[in-house]
């Protein structure tokens, strides 16, 4: 439609009927991906928003992210990450809603191969470093699913993963931008490296300063315990420190560096949430083995 309120009205009603499951259903029946395919591209900022909202609500269900990979929407999503639909600078508002779309599909088995297949590992590092803090809260959690294979570690470690990593972890940073950076290192270290010696993820970590950035933060979990109590609700952001710790206590220079952190791991090892003390526990085992 030529009228701009009209598209725009036409997309909020989308977001809404998408969030039910008959609505999402009808959606796909009346065949509404190529439509929303063509608002993506729209001339309004507040209709391709709305557009992507929509697409993070279909893509919950595998006929929705089939329905999606058929006309090729996860290469637009990937390509509005990064660029406008002329190739210039995204729109920030534009930008984040297709991040948090990009996140949504990689919860999803279909959507997740598919997104790597268009580059959202390149595109997702690429924001670790050239976007606000929201948009790379949301590029760390994609990362933190799309680095699950060792051929994948290996392409985020070429970009140059590592030091964004690090980099968010820093002590200045919200707890938000550090906990979706701990995630995102947990999944890079958790691994091995190829025969040929290549993708070392471990040893990277340990070179780009990851052990001097999350020794801090495991202080920081032990002052919360004090002040008010480590719950479930709390724990993510130390949770993920003791297990990157765990993880990069395989390489020896980084079990060498962590033997400092033993008596902070203990610490955590007697609180009360169980998860954590599980992790702190593991870690402990990790950086004490002795060959």
């Amino acid at each position: 439609d030529a009228d701009v309120t009209v598209r725009h009205l036409t997309t909020l009603a989308f977001v809404k009927i998408a969030h039910e499951e008959t609505g999402r259903q009808e959606l796909l029946v009346q065949k509404s991906a190529p439509v929303l395919l063509r608002l993506a591209d729209d001339s309004e900022v507040a209709v391709r928003r709305d557009c992507l909202d929509c697409v993070a609500v279909l893509s919950r269900s595998g006929e929705g992210m089939r329905a999606l990979i058929e006309i090729g929407f996860v290469k637009v999503i990937v390509g509005r990450c990064r660029k406008a639909t002329d190739g210039g600078a995204p729109n920030p508002v534009v930008q984040k809603a297709a991040l948090m779309a990009l996140r949504q599909i990689c919860q999803n088995d279909f959507g997740y191969m598919e997104a790597i297949e268009c580059g959202a590992i390149e595109t997702a590092v690429f924001i670790l470093t050239n976007g606000d803090d929201e948009m790379r809260i949301q590029a760390a959690y994609c990362l933190a699913v799309l680095t699950g294979g060792q051929q994948e570690k290996s392409v985020a470690l070429k970009e140059g993963i590592m030091e964004s990593l690090v980099m968010m972890l820093h002590t200045n940073m919200t707890t938000e931008v550090k906990t979706a950076a701990a995630a995102a290192l947990m999944s890079m270290t958790n691994g091995t490296r190829f025969p040929n010696g290549d993708n070392a993820c471990k040893a990277s970590a340990v070179n780009a300063g990851a052990i001097d950035a999350l020794i801090p933060l495991l202080q920081s979990g032990i002052q919360l315990e004090l002040q008010q109590g480590i719950k479930h609700t709390n724990s993510a952001l130390t949770v993920y420190v003791t297990k990157c710790m765990a993880n990069i206590a395989d390489a020896p220079k980084g079990r060498k560096q962590l033997q400092g952190c033993v008596d902070d791991l203990e610490a955590l090892s007697k609180v009360s949430e169980p998860l954590l003390r599980k992790h702190a526990l593991i870690a402990i085992e990790r950086v004490t083995w002795k060959p």
